[in-house]
C-alpha cells in the first residue's frame, strides 16, 4: 500500500476517534516516533473537534506552534485515559495539524510546515 494511502488511514482514523469523545472540553493525543527509544524525537499530535495540537520533544528541546491559538492549558488524554496537558501555544488548525503529522510520517523529521518556539514551560522546569 502506498504510504500516503497508510497516511491518509491514519488521519481518517485520528478522526473518527475524536468524533466518539464525550467530553468535548477533552482533546485526544497520540505520540508518534520512528524509533524506540527515549531520546528518540517525538511529535505529540492530538485532536478536539476542529483544532488540533501539536508538540515536538528530542533529546534537548520542547517546542510548540509559534502561532498556537490557545492560552491556557487543555486537557488532552493520551491512549484515551492518561492524561497529558497541552500548554499554551499548542493548539492550532486542525488542518494544519494533519498536515504536520502526515510530514512526519513521511519523513521522520520535525515538521517544517510549522514554525515552532520553545515552550516556556518545560524549559522554566527542566533546563
Amino acid at each position: 500500500m502506498p504510504a500516503r494511502t497508510d497516511v491518509d488511514q491514519l488521519v481518517r482514523g485520528i478522526s473518527e476517534h475524536d468524533q466518539k469523545r464525550t467530553k468535548p472540553e477533552c482533546g485526544i493525543a497520540w505520540s508518534f516516533q520512528h524509533q524506540p527509544g527515549d531520546d528518540t524525537p517525538t511529535l505529540m499530535f492530538g485532536v478536539r473537534c476542529e483544532t488540533g495540537a501539536l508538540m515536538w520533544f528530542d533529546a534537548t528541546s520542547a517546542l510548540v506552534p509559534a502561532h498556537g491559538t490557545n492560552h491556557d492549558h487543555v486537557d488532552y488524554f493520551l491512549a484515551g485515559a492518561h492524561l497529558m496537558v497541552m500548554p499554551p501555544g499548542a493548539e492550532l488548525p486542525i488542518a494544519q495539524a494533519h498536515e504536520a503529522q502526515r510530514e512526519f510520517v513521511r519523513t521522520g523529521q520535525r515538521p517544517t510546515c510549522v514554525d515552532w518556539v520553545p515552550d516556556p514551560e518545560f524549559h522554566e522546569h527542566y533546563q
